[in-house]
């Protein structure tokens, strides 16, 4: 079907070049659209089209058209912002200060658009505010949404509807007087926003002796393509339409004629508009109702929609390549031949949301020749911005130690701002050795603080690296401490990011004129220097008109406001729409065509159409009183754009987040696809690359009963098996698991997968106070020594313990002083002592501490570090101890089942249960602890649980005696059974519990020794059980149950149940 802009063109080529109509000429006609880019695609269509020499006509955006007009300057936001402060200072009477000002921005933005659509829609000003004062309704604070109440709260600095009501309506009592002075002060700077450009052309264009500019230049004025028009373009309409020179078109597909608010809405819109403004060579639009091929795909997270978009861009670019070379039947249809002569400039990728933008360039495949990005994109969103608030961040966070004079000696940094700023994209491309150096020096000293004379020591080895100098400069850093230095000092951050990234020069030549051609290849340096230098256009401008603001304010909140503003800033993102795939967003589509639709984040919160809340100042009841748009006008206008743009496309792929909840896609799939096709494909996506599969049309069917279906399932390909092969004592490597492994295992399979066959590691990071695995470790570490070194006096281990707890933390014996760490040194010491004094009613011989042991579990290997082996020579018994320095569930007993469950108390046993088996096994491993007669010794498992311990000793009270109690209920077998619901009716199952007559109780019985543990071999089934599981089981996959093991995975991202747990 060929594009409606192809429409205009052919009706307009035929009867003025081969109808001669009255001997016009195509440089005698203008076209103005709604957007800049439907006018560069409208010339491409007329150029493939002409078969004769022709003129390409002018053609105008409705802005271009009106600045063309006015010969007026467009103020930017920053200057906006500022002169509508300017005026609110004036009226209320107060001074001008920055922290005011910081306070005033949301509200102030709000308040800007509004004043911007009172201006395009043609308000009565002097009644609109006239009426607002007498308004006696509003004082209700009902009429107030959220938004408004939020941005009111946060200007007002008050937290009552009493208040928001009072300070509210004070703020309409002078809205009238600060419209018209924040105006004049415009038109006295010679500056102007476009609704206050509309307003001075209507107005014009009433005067009767006026004569437009478009008048005296052209013969013809063509409007081509809009659909709901402000007063003011109505007007304008009307103007050309009476001076006889207007000719009008108007894109109405007939999938708009019946049905809900939103089709009658656009219908009644359109005949409004088909009634006053006609078309001198109409064209038959289309009756026939079509519907493109709809395919719907879902992913758990943005880099899963992203993988989507590009196996679609793929398989676009593979039909493509076969129908050109086995598909001669299209050759009349010159739309469809540019289609393909261009090859991907007839697909387009939709993103709802701009913020997706940054990743989907990462990402996109590289053989893609050329990519052409059209859209806003929230400045605060984007890399550089990110980069920006690390820096700001660092000096804000910065600690600065004095001496005694007073003077400081030393500055230093979080390290937290360090590292962000390090992994930021762009430091990390162009400083890479810089970037690992200084991580691996903070991750390995484990430094909380980060003075500045050892980044200096480090910066100092890369005098090259000129943005690392910029960004840790080698002069006093106190020189940065003042706003006007500080923005100095990021402009010079700014210029070295633009020498790095683009050859261009440091201005942007006008707003919004430059269009140029972007490849792959150089896209994402392009998109950086636009931000780099926009953000430093921002940068300066915002220098220049706050001087006065100043002069008395600190760096914080000056940080504070540069902060709040760029929130509010987009950057313009223009490309030659020519040539190769497309990327825009929702509202750049606007009287496009493609035949190949992606859109990215088909999810409620990106849809403008479902989310539709303002922050704007004007309440709902003036909108509708004043012909100003409301939400539902809105709504219907994304509704006419939306389905507008999907009508003419071959392919529709719309791409959801799957994280969302199923009420929000629902009522997503209602707004955007159920209104229009009675029938339609609808797949879901599954997240390797090549597979699609087919579910029922019916949405409802998409999460109903498919909890299991939804999650991810890594089936074990011959590489994953070949992995696992390297861990068996009959492969090639042998390789070992740890016991930790098995736990891991029993938790959840697929984190089994993503540590020991994917191999990700969690995150270094460094701890600003010593969590709990180093206290483990610090306590472990000194029993070690305590033991293995001799000592015997208290003292000496709380001296150990001190020593090895400031290497822990990186930290001095100053630091040991603080607080905090005064408090953990304490209960350190606190555990220590009531563990030796434990131990000194105990009768043994210390054997080893921290002692490796290496074993097998069915063909398994295995290596472990058991924490302590004593001895009782006198009994005959070896204790296999671990210690647990965690205060202790609250669990009564430890009953079988447990231990191989995701029970944590269990799996502390399991592990020190599977060292007693490893012992058992190995005569070799006992001779090393000086037994040469180990089957005469017993051996048990014993769990230091330090924590009872210390509890027991400082109540006065024997300490309990460590050793290990398991439960087996009467009901063990059916158990057991639903954690190995597999096992089917294995003979070696018949077996198990059997020795002898179950009784009807529950048993009870401490394990003395873990060789004659009345449930010894039921313990080794399972455990082989296990070991079986992970080499044969055919795929890893999450279990359904235990999302509260799952709250703290670092791997919850990656198995689709993320969703489950937030809401658990």
């Amino acid at each position: 079907m060929n594009s409606f802009l192809y429409k205009v063109a052919y009706t307009y080529y035929e009867n003025i070049v081969n109808n001669s109509d009255n001997n016009l000429n195509f440089n005698e006609i203008a076209f103005v659209f709604p957007n800049k880019r439907s006018g560069l695609f409208f010339k491409e269509e007329l150029k493939n089209i002409a078969t004769k020499n022709i003129f390409i006509p002018k053609t105008f955006d409705i802005n271009s058209l009106v600045l063309h007009s006015t010969n007026k300057v467009i103020a930017n936001d920053i200057e906006l912002l500022l002169t509508l402060y300017n005026a609110y200072c004036e009226i209320k009477g107060d001074g001008k200060n920055i922290e005011e000002l910081n306070k005033f921005t949301n509200i102030g933005f709000s308040l800007i658009k509004d004043f911007d659509e009172i201006d395009k829609y043609l308000v009565d000003t002097d009644i609109f505010f006239k009426n607002i004062k007498d308004l006696q309704d509003l004082k209700k604070v009902d009429y107030l949404s959220d938004e408004q109440k939020k941005a009111v709260l946060e200007f007002f600095n008050f937290d009552t509807d009493k208040e928001i009501n009072k300070n509210y309506f004070s703020l309409w009592r002078i809205l009238g007087d600060l419209y018209n002075n924040y105006k004049q002060k415009l038109l006295n700077s010679g500056k102007a926003y476009y609704g206050m450009l509309y307003r001075e052309y209507t107005d014009n264009l009433k005067n009767p002796t006026y004569n437009d500019p478009l008048l005296r230049e052209f013969k013809r004025v063509v409007f081509v393509g809009f659909n709901f028009l402000t007063k003011s373009e109505e007007a304008i309409f009307k103007y050309f339409n009476n001076n006889k020179i207007g000719d009008f078109y108007f894109d109405y597909p007939t999938i708009y004629e019946n049905g809900d608010y939103f089709r009658s809405t656009i219908t009644t819109n359109y005949r409004k508009n088909l009634a006053q403004f006609k078309s001198k060579y109409p064209f038959t639009q289309e009756t026939e109702i079509r519907f493109p091929s709809v395919d719907i795909y879902n992913a758990s997270t943005q880099s899963g929609q992203i993988h989507i978009a590009n196996q679609l861009i793929s398989n676009i670019k593979e039909s493509k390549k076969n129908d050109l070379s086995n598909n001669e039947s299209d050759k009349n249809d010159l739309s469809n031949n540019k289609s393909k002569k261009n090859d991907l400039s007839d697909t387009v990728i939709l993103l709802p949301n701009e913020g997706i933008l940054t990743s989907l360039l990462e990402y996109i495949p590289i053989d893609i020749e050329h990519l052409n990005i059209t859209m806003g994109y929230p400045l605060n969103t984007s890399i550089l911005s990110m980069l920006m608030n690390n820096i700001t961040s660092m000096h804000l966070n910065k600690r600065e130690d004095k001496s005694e004079d007073g003077n400081i000696s030393e500055i230093s940094y979080h390290y937290k701002d360090i590292m962000s700023i390090i992994s930021n994209q762009y430091i990390k491309q162009i400083a890479p050795q810089f970037c690992n150096e200084i991580s691996n020096v903070i991750l390995k000293n484990n430094f909380i603080l980060v003075s500045e004379s050892k980044i200096k020591e480090i910066t100092n080895r890369y005098p090259e690296e000129t943005i690392i100098t910029a960004i840790f400069p080698s002069n006093d850093s106190l020189t940065i401490d003042t706003p006007k230095a500080f923005s100095k000092y990021l402009q010079g951050i700014l210029t070295e990011l633009i020498s790095q990234y683009s050859e261009i020069t440091d201005t942007i030549e006008g707003e919004n004129e430059e269009v140029s051609d972007v490849t792959l290849q150089s896209e994402n340096n392009d998109i950086d220097s636009n931000f780099l230098l926009q953000y430093k256009q921002y940068l300066n401008q915002l220098n220049e008109y706050i001087k006065d603001y100043i002069t008395d304010v600190d760096l914080k909140t000056f940080c504070s406001f540069l902060d709040h503003l760029t929130a509010n800033l987009k950057v313009q993102l223009y490309g030659e729409p020519l040539q190769g795939l497309q990327i825009m967003g929702m509202l750049e589509s606007r009287l496009l065509d493609f035949k190949n639709i992606i859109i990215i984040g088909f999810n409620d919160e990106n849809l403008p159409g479902i989310n539709t809340s303002s922050t704007s100042m004007i309440p709902y009841i003036l909108r509708k009183a004043y012909g100003i748009p409301t939400f539902e006008q809105h709504n219907a206008i994304y509704a006419y754009n939306f389905f507008r743009t999907l009508y003419r496309a071959d392919k529709v792929s719309c791409i959801y987040n799957s994280q969302e909840l199923i009420s929000q896609y629902y009522y997503i799939f209602k707004f955007a696809i159920s209104q229009i096709y009675d029938k339609f494909k609808m797949n879901r996506y599954s997240e390797k690359a090549d597979v699609v599969t087919n579910i029922d049309n019916n949405i409802t069917t998409d999460n109903t009963d498919s909890e299991e279906k939804d999650l991810l399932r890594i089936e074990k390909s011959g590489k994953i098996l070949g992995i696992l092969n390297k861990y068996q004592s009959d492969g090639t490597d042998k390789k070992t698991l740890s016991p930790s492994a098995l736990k891991k295992y029993i938790n959840c399979p697929l984190q089994f997968y993503f540590s020991y066959i994917v191999k990700l590691k969690e995150s270094d990071e460094v701890s600003e106070i010593i969590d709990s695995a180093d206290f483990g470790t610090v306590f472990h570490r000194v029993m070690e020594l305590f033991y293995t070194e001799g000592y015997t006096d208290i003292e000496e281990a709380k001296n150990i313990c001190e020593k090895e707890f400031l290497d822990t933390i990186n930290a001095t014996h100053e630091d040991s002083k603080k607080l905090y760490n005064k408090v953990i040194l304490s209960l350190l010491n606190n555990f220590l002592e009531s563990t030796l004094k434990y131990d000194s009613t105990r009768n043994f011989e210390f054997a080893a501490a921290e002692k490796e042991i290496l074993f097998t579990i069915d063909k398994l290997n295995f290596k472990g570090i058991i924490d302590r082996i004593d001895i009782d020579r006198e009994k005959k018994i070896i204790n296999i101890i671990d210690y647990k320095t965690s205060k202790p569930q609250k669990q009564t007993k430890i009953e079988f089942q447990h231990l191989f469950s995701n029970n944590s108390a269990g799996q502390e046993v399991l592990q020190v249960l599977i060292y007693c088996k490893a012992v058992s096994e190995s005569e070799e491993f006992c001779k090393e602890l000086g037994i040469d007669d180990p089957e005469n010794y017993s051996i048990r498992p014993m769990i230091y649980k330090i924590y009872d311990i210390y509890n027991d000793d400082k109540k006065g009270e024997d300490i309990r005696e460590q050793e290990i109690t398991i439960t087996v209920s009467k009901n063990i077998e059916s158990k057991m059974k639903d954690i190995f619901p597999n096992l089917g009716n294995d003979d070696d199952l018949q077996n198990l519990f059997k020795n002898e007559e179950m009784p009807d109780t529950d048993v009870t019985c401490k394990i003395e020794d873990y060789k004659t543990w009345r449930y010894k071999n039921e313990f080794e089934f399972y455990l082989g059980t296990i070991a079986k599981d992970i080499i044969n089981n055919t795929h890893f996959e999450p279990p359904c149950k235990a999302l509260r093991n799952c709250t703290f995975c670092p791997y919850l991202h990656l198995c689709r149940k993320e969703s489950e747990v937030k809401t658990f």
